[in-house]
């Protein structure tokens, strides 16, 4: 008999979900659905027992795998990763068993192989280990659409493929629609607006339409080529090929240019470079210009992926959900800065935090049930205001 034993994972939430008993793991992100018959032996050895004595006592029980990593639907898929049954025909006993294990559920006593998968992808063919969402989208990228342009499928998640709209979903119903509400109440006549990482200008022409004059940079070419042509009468659009030219175009600009910077969706990717071991010397070299750029009386703003609940996972009632959020310093899967990184490395740049926003769903959008009820509960998207602190 295998000396070796497994447990049931203490991280295992079970629960019920359209008509269904769910085991999850809202750590791995993984699930399996039970029959009845499979929950006592799966309680009564929670403890502990060898491989044996678990396909003994699953021999009669039935599962079905519910896992499934999908992000097609685009950056705002449902993270939690439950899908439909991958099959009608059920597994038992040594297969269940296997699949308790394979997903997580169920792991050695010792938590070494629970450990080891809780670790990067090592390449984008690893189905070993968890990986970060960023290496996960990564390998969907390469493995099944088998992309060349990524650029286009980032793209498509927000807006109309000529960049001309943002898509019905979250991107228009949360981070549009306060745009739209916290810039649109304001004149920005002859205010100088900097638009970081502009992408296809969408957000620069919207600067320009309420009176400012607007630099957007990008370094996608693809993406600047859409900006200039849907709305390179109102903007003035730079595609530097690298960070290191982005950094030349904006020390070529004067001190104070600006009246207001403005990111999204931007910072978390440098920050987490920085954090994850790349070297900060590029981070703090954009900021510091960014500090200089700013006018006295400037402000820098972005919109963020909110830490908390962004990739965290939803259960529960779809118009009343409640999150699981499995992780937030120590960082595994999910990628979003904490606010106190953003802080942190704002004040060394000599930018203060003066003011945070949730944007909440449009009223006047439609959406689906959990969308509604997601975005009602659990912030989707942090708005931060942040000021130059005097010299």
């Amino acid at each position: 008999m295998s000396a070796v034993r497994y447990r049931l994972s203490p991280d295992t939430l079970i629960h019920r979900r359209d008509g269904a008993t769910i085991a999850s793991n809202p750590r791995t992100r993984t699930h399996v659905e039970l029959a009845n018959d499979a929950l006592a032996p799966l309680l009564a050895l929670a403890d502990g027992a060898g491989e044996e004595v678990w396909g003994e006592a699953l021999a009669s029980a039935r599962g079905w795998d519910r896992t499934r990593f999908d992000v097609s639907g685009g950056l705002w898929s449902d993270q939690t990763g439950i899908g439909p049954r991958a099959r009608d025909e059920a597994v038992a006993g040594a297969a269940l068993f296997a699949l308790l294990r394979r997903r997580m559920l169920v792991h050695r006593a010792d938590r070494a192989d629970y450990d080891a998968f809780l670790a990067p992808l090592g390449s984008a063919l690893d189905r070993a280990h968890l990986g970060t969402f960023h290496q996960r989208v990564g390998q969907y990228q390469a493995l099944e659409l088998r992309l060349r342009e990524n650029w286009r499928w980032w793209h498509d998640q927000k807006f109309t493929a000529d960049g001309t709209a943002v898509k019905p979903g979250p991107y228009r119903a949360v981070q549009g629609a306060f745009w739209d509400a916290y810039y649109g109440g304001r004149s920005l006549r002859g205010a100088s607006v900097l638009d970081f990482a502009c992408g296809n200008g969408y957000y620069s022409a919207k600067f320009a339409a309420l009176g400012a004059r607007v630099t957007g940079i990008d370094t996608n070419a693809e993406l600047i080529a859409l900006a200039r042509r849907n709305f390179g009468a109102r903007a003035t659009f730079h595609q530097p090929a690298t960070n290191e030219e982005s950094l030349a175009i904006l020390r070529a600009l004067p001190d104070a240019s600006f009246d207001l910077i403005y990111m999204s969706d931007v910072m978390l990717i440098l920050v987490e470079e920085a954090e994850r071991g790349a070297d900060g010397g590029a981070l703090r070299a954009l900021l510091a210009e960014f500090r200089r750029l700013l006018k006295p009386a400037g402000r820098l703003e972005m919109m963020e992926p909110n830490s908390h609940f962004w990739l965290g996972g939803i259960y529960g009632d779809p118009e009343r959900p409640y999150a699981v959020v499995p992780e937030y310093r120590e960082r595994v899967y999910n990628v979003a800065p904490t606010i106190d990184q953003y802080m942190r490395v704002m004040a060394e740049a000599g930018l203060a935090l003066v003011q945070l926003l949730h944007p909440a769903l449009g009223e006047s959008e439609e959406a689906d049930a959990r969308l509604r009820g997601r975005a009602a509960a659990f912030p989707l998207w942090d708005f931060m205001t942040f000021v130059p602190l005097p010299r």
